[in-house]
């Protein structure tokens, strides 16, 4: 979705906000660049901009309940306001409902230039971030003002925080962008995103040698899809990885969302790649114990041989970090197949487990799906006891009830 305004725009002074995942942030980071090297002032307040830059998620309705009542609560400031991100791209008739001002998705960016014609700078002469742009204090404390209660950890979730997000020095590479067909029943995001573009091999490891040479020591590898990177220019993953890995700098490689697809089709190729150490930790988002739930999320792969997968890389690289995510109550979940998780869940030794509830999408059409539903009360249950399985057994486990995160163990 992209509104153009009838009347050009070139403002000096600009607010930037963004919410959502670590690809959010680096698409801000670059906007930020832009306006930077076009002379724009960044202000700290929207009510001190000329023009309101608002970078939205959408991946789950909690993230899109935000957007709608961030968007409402800006219109208010005198600036102009645009919204970008993937909120336009996921659902343009909601945001339509309650804006109809300059917008457009995000696999839309360069369209930036237009909407500011007199920049002397391209948007596409920028680079790409390696640093997410921070999220707002007020996003933050949005995530965390609710879960305030005894059974929230907050000592271990600052600890977390600082250890990853500070004294670890992360670097990040976007190796890639949008996604490839067939695409997850429940995934909305690829609509914003587009199809898959892969960043060159030359280019990716041009970022690794700078962020080597400046001193970082993590690099993490971003994507929507990072399992399919270079099916669109001939490269694959592993070529990817051994290209970098053969840097003989000191650092390690995190990889986000490897698809359990990509991790069988390139098995033999990965396990050798884990075993030079270069791999400090993968996430591989299983998304349930049911193969029948699997296939219904049209995300085909057996899960006895990803989960086999999972304790080989345990057994013979115990220093590299597994983690997963779940979704509980997807259409036609039944108790069965949620027990068929927890199982899966006990006897696969992942590091850590993310939960996350299922919210309903607008796009899916299956008939059958739609006649299943699962109740809000009943994901709600089984989200309360997959933590307290998870308590019980002693797996790191964070979820979300009732809109309230809860942990398990914590991180």
């Amino acid at each position: 979705m992209y509104n153009m305004p009838k009347k050009r725009l070139h403002q000096k002074t600009i607010y930037i906000e963004h919410t959502g995942c670590s690809r959010r942030g680096l698409d801000t980071r670059r906007f930020f660049n832009y306006f930077i090297a076009n002379g724009c002032k960044i202000v700290k307040r929207p009510y001190q901009a000329d023009i309101i830059f608002f970078i939205t998620c959408s991946y789950r309705a909690y993230e899109e309940d935000y957007a709608v009542k961030r968007i409402e609560q800006l219109k208010k400031n005198k600036g102009q306001l645009i919204v970008s991100g993937c909120f336009p791209g996921t659902n343009p008739k909601r945001l339509l409902s309650i804006f109809n001002g300059i917008s457009f998705s995000r696999i839309d960016n360069n369209r930036v230039d237009e909407i500011f014609p007199s920049f002397k700078i391209p948007f596409s002469s920028i680079p790409s971030a390696s640093f997410p742009y921070p999220k707002s204090k007020r996003y933050i404390w949005y995530q965390l003002a609710p879960e305030m209660r005894p059974i929230f950890n907050f000592y271990h979730l600052i600890k977390e925080y600082i250890f990853r997000r500070i004294s670890k020095k992360n670097y990040c590479i976007e190796i890639g962008r949008g996604c490839s067909a067939p695409h997850c029943t429940y995934c909305k995001i690829w609509r914003a995103s587009g199809d898959l573009r892969s960043k060159t091999l030359e280019k990716c490891k041009e970022e690794l040698v700078n962020a080597v040479k400046k001193g970082f020591r993590n690099i993490i590898l971003i994507a929507d899809n990072p399992g399919a990177y270079g099916i669109d220019i001939g490269e694959t993953l592993p070529r990817l990885l051994d290209c970098l890995c053969a840097n003989k700098g000191q650092f390690k490689l995190e990889i986000q969302s490897l698809h359990p697809y990509w991790l069988l089709l390139y098995k033999k190729e990965l396990l050798r790649i884990f075993g030079t150490g270069k791999i400090a930790s993968a996430v591989f988002p299983i998304q349930s114990g049911s193969q029948k739930i699997v296939n219904a999320m049209n995300r085909h792969y057996p899960l006895g041989q990803v989960a086999d997968m999972v304790r080989y890389c345990k057994n013979n690289f115990p220093n590299m970090y597994i983690g997963t995510y779940i979704i509980i109550g997807f259409p036609t979940e039944t108790e069965a197949d949620f027990q068929a998780t927890l199982t899966l869940l006990k006897n696969t030794p992942f590091d850590s487990v993310h939960f996350f509830a299922y919210g309903h999408n607008e796009y899916i059409t299956d008939k059958q799906l739609l006649m299943n539903q699962i109740s809000f009360n009943a994901i709600n249950d089984r989200m309360l006891s997959a933590l307290g399985f998870c308590k019980k057994n002693n797996i790191n486990a964070i979820g979300c009830a009732k809109k309230h995160l809860l942990y398990g163990k914590a991180l």
